[in-house]
């Protein structure tokens, strides 16, 4: 794992102090890549690297590293976990490797197959910066699930580009400005969303795609990217099962398929010449993952979980069960309310753009605990999106079918009167056993009131996954995403609202956060589910297929049932979660006061500043957990002001500025 930078003109030639421009936008990537940094530069591209050395640790596998024709220059973060196998094709074809580093395979693909084709045959996670000496063409690509980030600017005749936003704040651009829009999406969903950042004209390659910049003279457009996708989310499912492979085979048929495409992922993201471990909350997919690895590990696989004095978030019990049945070697760390609230206060420094899913919190502690014994670890991320593990999964369908039996004019009352209640039922189900109370009812009380109230199945999904749906503009998703949320066919809608939680909710929320958290501790981490063959299987499942009794997952429950007979996974799992809002009420309340005034303070725009958040913070102290969500995204907001050097202030993105927005 590893973090890139660079910069280029559609001039003749860059200032003589671009490799050192580059080399400092490098450096502020330095724990992507501690263990090594490297640069290069002609007329017009210079590019820096900063390595984590995972795979062939020699300087044999330093970069940017060039191509064997010359042609090809690259700077590379992150895995092509079948590079063994394109290596043996490769080599078949006359090509003789130097290394045992995948960046060279990755090159010698490209070099055989061309760009395109090449993307089409890596399995990995990884984004990376391809410049083309012949053509003169600069090529940004990101991985399938959007794994790795990768952000670019473009201003008169330059381009710069790099893993994260923050190693643009070093370089030479001429301006930087907050985009307000931005701001306000954020401000919808906890996280920036789509391909814009939240700076005015700087943008996100977006997920399974390629942006390319022709550097040669005489394009009519300079700065303007050709954008194209190798890879599109498979389905929707066939209207009856027989018209898919899948669906024609019995169930235990299909069940030792799924094991097979799981264990053979899991098997090729164990290849390392680092330590390596795996994340093990004690859910399902951390479950499956930590029992897929261990089957492929020599000794005893390394696990490691977070444990809380506060049983509704311990997950550490059901953890170390599953550590004694699979035999690991089990590390329960053990956290207090100090060591939260500490976490939480940094947060400002580890993420690059603002960012509130308060999980990471979680995410960080256990990634740091992990870091003392191992530099890459295995997560089951991403088994949610494609398995249906998510709650609005099961009951998102139902309730937009109930919604359209409701009249039009009784749809608003209803929804206003659950958000009503949603503070007394919460405080009234507190004196429950931690067993029977049921987990963040004020939230889902105000979610089934989001779904109610919406206009369609889309809009119904939005607000659903929005903190602040009044608030920023509904994601950007493929047409073919939102007429499936809205399909009488219960498959067909159970593919849309996963479907769309694999263009936006996955890399924007659950990706990034995962990402940032444990780059910032120099950890890589690897997950088993993300994987072209996998998400085929997947999302080619019917509803029946993956929901039984309200409970998604139903392959993956029967596959954890043969591998870990003993194990219960019935009781809801919070993967990594904190207790924010009695953080928020105690030891955080000093923050979350002074991250109210400071955002009064910034005269925000309008539809800010309309925002109640002294009537929100009231709530939360009178022991109304549901606005907790709100109220971190706003701390979480103002830590990453306070890393700037100075706010600021607020930039309206300009639609007429000359810079595209790309499409997601």
């Amino acid at each position: 794992m590893c973090g890139l930078a660079g910069t280029a003109t559609f001039d003749s030639a860059l200032p003589p102090s671009a490799v050192a421009i580059a080399e400092r936008m490098g450096r502020t990537l330095f724990l992507r890549g501690p263990d090594g940094a490297g640069s290069w530069g002609d007329d017009q591209v210079a590019l820096s690297h900063q390595r984590l050395a995972i795979l062939d640790t020699s300087d044999a596998g330093a970069q940017p590293m060039i191509s064997a024709s010359g042609r090809y220059v690259i700077v590379f973060n992150g895995e092509i976990y079948n590079f063994h196998e394109l290596s043996a094709e490769l080599t078949g074809t006359g090509w003789h490797p130097t290394t045992t580093s995948d960046t060279e395979v990755l090159l010698a693909a490209v070099e055989r197959w061309g760009l395109d084709a090449a993307l089409r045959r890596f399995d990995g996670m990884f984004a990376f910066a391809l410049y083309d000496r012949t053509d003169k063409v600069v090529s940004l690509v990101r991985d399938r699930f959007g794994e790795k980030p990768l952000v670019y600017a473009t201003r008169g005749s330059r381009l710069w580009f790099a893993s994260e936003v923050r190693a643009l704040e070093v370089a030479d651009l001429p301006s930087l400005t907050i985009s307000r829009t931005a701001v306000a999406d954020y401000f919808r969903y906890g996280y920036v969303p789509g391909t814009q950042t939240i700076y005015h004209d700087v943008w996100r390659v977006a997920p399974a795609s390629i942006v390319s910049f022709n550097l040669a003279g005489g394009v009519r457009n300079p700065g303007s990217p050709t954008i194209r996708h190798y890879w599109e989310v498979p389905g929707p499912p066939a209207a009856t099962a027989s018209k898919h492979p899948t669906g024609n085979a019995r169930e235990g048929d299909r069940d030792e398929q799924l094991y097979d495409l799981l264990s053979g992922s899991a098997r090729n993201r164990l290849v390392s010449d680092r330590p390596l471990g795996a994340f093990l909350s004690g859910g399902i997919d951390s479950s499956l993952t930590c029992a897929l690895a261990a089957e492929h590990t020599s000794g005893a696989l390394k696990t490691f979980t977070m444990g809380w004095d506060e049983a509704e978030y311990d997950e550490s019990v059901q953890a170390m069960a599953v550590a004694r049945m699979l035999g690991s070697n089990h590390t329960d760390v053990r956290l207090d309310r100090t060591d939260a609230a500490t976490a939480a206060a940094s947060l400002g420094n580890l993420m690059d753009e603002p960012h509130a899913d308060y999980s990471q919190i979680g995410v960080l502690l256990v990634a740091q605990s992990a870091r003392r014994d191992v530099i890459v670890a295995l997560s089951g991320d991403g088994g949610d999106e494609m398995f249906a593990g998510y709650n609005r999964h099961a009951w998102l369908p139902r309730v937009t079918r109930m919604r359209n039996r409701i009249p039009q004019r009784a749809r608003g009352p209803l929804a206003r009167g659950l958000r009503a209640a949603a503070p007394a039922v919460a405080t009234a189900t507190r004196p429950l056993p931690v067993a029977r109370r049921p987990r963040l009812v004020a939230d889902k009380l105000n979610k089934l009131a989001n779904a109610i109230g919406s206009a369609d199945a889309s809009s119904a999904y939005e607000d659903v996954i929005a903190l602040n749906h009044a608030v920023g503009r509904p994601r950007s998703l493929p047409m073919a995403v939102v007429t499936a949320m809205g399909s009488s066919n219960e498959s067909v809608a159970l593919w849309g609202l996963r479907a769309a939680d694999l263009h936006g909710y996955l890399p924007d929320d659950v990706l990034a956060k995962v990402d940032r958290s444990t780059m910032a501790v120099s950890l890589e981490s690897r997950t088993p589910f993300l994987s072209a063959d996998i998400a085929e299987y997947a999302m080619h499942l019917q509803a029946g297929d993956l929901i039984a009794n309200g409970r998604g997952k139903q392959p993956l429950r029967r596959l954890l049932a043969r591998l870990l007979p003993d194990a219960d996974f019935t009781q809801p799992k919070t993967g990594f979660g904190v207790p924010i809002a009695s953080l928020l009420r105690n030891e955080l309340l000093d923050l979350l006061d002074s991250s109210i005034a400071e955002f009064r303070r910034q005269a925000p725009p309008a539809e800010l500043a309309g925002i109640g958040w002294e009537g929100l913070r009231d709530r939360l102290v009178a022991g109304d957990d549901g606005s907790a969500p709100q109220l971190w995204m706003l701390v979480a907001f103002e830590l990453w002001v306070s890393r700037l050097s100075g706010f600021p202030g607020w930039e309206i993105a300009d639609p007429r500025s000359g810079t595209p927005r790309p499409a997601v």
